[in-house]
């Protein structure tokens, strides 16, 4: 579990406002998908679009998206 999954836990559990605790739980599960790695997808050998934003990528590898800050995995394994 990353620490926005703790913070999330945390949150949901203790927080007395039903509207805030709705709201704290929508952001926070926001960095939690963010933070959940996730594979590129490839337009050819060289290029790629982020997996969550779809933004176009040529090259480099980036370890997250710079436009929607989501976390990418470069792994070859399919686990």
């Amino acid at each position: 579990m990353n620490k926005y999954q703790e913070a999330f836990e945390d949150l949901w559990s203790g927080c007395p406002n039903p509207k805030e605790q709705v709201e704290s739980k929508e952001i926070l599960q926001e960095l939690v998908d963010k933070e959940t790695p996730m594979k590129p997808k490839f337009v050819n050998k060289l290029d790629w679009t982020c997996p969550r934003c779809d933004a176009y990528h040529t090259k480099f590898v980036q370890y997250y998206c710079e436009y929607c800050g989501q976390k990418l995995d470069w792994s070859d394994s399919n686990d």
